[in-house]
């Protein structure tokens, strides 16, 4: 299964948006971003809805070639309506979209196994900033009055 495949994959079942880039008829690149709503696995076909990222504009897209996507990336923390009829027809016929999804069940695993790396970690804040005027001195009982002009930062 290619990356792109994959990327597919991921977006539908996680239900997420795929940033895409996408080779037209006439040769133009396009970036998009899309919401998958179908898939035709034997014409190797997306039906998605979309954002047309130079144009600024959100439209249907009812015929997205598999094979004109040059690169495809899941966009984390995004959401997307998820097609539970297409999600229980690529589970209950695999054999249809072998072509596409050959690994479907190792990559399911492995998205598990990175979702629980993800969240293993002590989350940290790293990027902090002095405030002026503050110190050890200034606060009694744990409490500090600010000024005015501390106020409105």
């Amino acid at each position: 299964m290619n990356n792109v495949c994959r990327e597919i994959f991921r977006a539908i079942f996680e239900g997420k948006w795929l940033k895409i880039e996408y080779k037209n008829l006439r040769g133009e690149i396009t970036k998009y971003w899309i919401g998958i709503v179908n898939l035709y696995p034997k014409d190797r076909i997306l039906d998605a809805y979309g954002f047309n990222i130079g144009l600024s504009l959100m439209q249907r897209y009812e015929k997205l070639y598999i094979d004109s996507i040059l690169s495809a990336e899941t966009v984390d923390g995004s959401y997307c309506e998820r097609n539970e009829e297409l999600i229980e027809d690529i589970e209950m016929n695999a054999e249809k979209y072998a072509e596409l999804f050959s690994h479907s069940v190792n990559l399911k695993v492995l998205s598990y196994l990175e979702m629980c790396n993800k969240l293993d970690g002590t989350n940290y804040l790293t990027d902090f900033e002095l405030i002026n005027y503050l110190d050890r001195e200034n606060i009694g009982q744990g409490k500090y009055e600010l000024s005015e002009e501390q106020f409105k930062f």
